[in-house]
């Protein structure tokens, strides 16, 4: 894993509209910049902007990173580190912790149990 932080960008981005035509009610309802969340592990933080990547991996004994992001030091309205929560233990197939005792594993816990349900 890498020694960078893991970081949560607010920031202000400009934006296209792809639409060919608009009325000027249209036009002055939307006359906004948009507000953009960046996740990514932080490379760079300076005066001149923040780099962002977001996928890293190892090469040569090196960390190297993809899908690389600038953003303007001028946009930036917020850089907040994210912390990795530890995975719960699971013991005889039962998350450590649970309180119904459902298994979670071999499922996707964001799929629905009990009555009714496909399995």
């Amino acid at each position: 894993m890498p020694k960078q932080k893991f970081v949560q960008v607010t920031w202000i981005d400009a934006w296209e509209d792809e639409s060919n035509f608009a009325t000027a009610h249209a036009i002055a309802q939307t006359h906004e910049p948009m507000t953009v969340r960046t996740r990514g592990w932080l490379l760079v933080d300076d005066d001149t902007g923040i780099s962002l990547a977001g996928e890293d991996s190892a090469q040569d004994g090196h960390d190297v990173f993809r899908r690389r992001c600038f953003i303007p030091r001028v946009n930036v309205k917020l850089v907040e580190e994210l912390k990795f929560s530890k995975p719960r233990k699971v013991r005889n197939g039962n998350l450590v912790g649970s309180s119904d005792g459902d298994s979670a594993v071999g499922r996707n816990p964001g799929v629905p149990v009990g009555e009714g349900a496909v399995q």
